[in-house]
């Protein structure tokens, strides 16, 4: 993930999701010596529509966001946002309702979501 970070930085115009699925990741996985490194690797994701389409991508920023976060209001509020694009039920698509769902794939975490929200 790493190097794509870098290939995206020599070519600007070319973008993947890898900056989210490297915070997204190392967040997930209670990786905290990543943790810095991932904080600032959102730092430089556009959660903007046309960029992040999908609620899976968004669920993913505010979820990264809110186990990163060093804050717990903040993390709260990350973490509200991110079941918030986890609930959506069509994606915004005309013709592809259900394309970009969060889905249940992330059950166990949905759940850590929760706690955070809540407690």
């Amino acid at each position: 993930m790493r190097r794509a970070l870098i290939r995206e930085r020599e070519y600007p115009n070319v973008t993947t999701d890898a900056a989210l699925e490297f915070a997204f990741t190392a967040s997930r996985l209670g990786a905290s010596e990543l943790f810095e490194e991932a904080r600032d690797v959102l730092r430089t994701v556009d959660v903007d529509q046309s960029v992040m389409p999908f609620p899976v991508q968004k669920f993913k920023f505010h979820a990264a966001r809110a186990l990163l976060s060093e804050s717990r209001d903040h993390a709260s509020e990350e973490a509200a946002a991110a079941l918030v694009e986890a609930g959506r039920t069509t994606s915004g698509l005309r013709y592809h309702r259900k394309l970009g769902l969060a889905r249940s794939d992330f059950k166990a975490l949905r759940a850590r979501l929760h706690a955070i929200v809540g407690g």
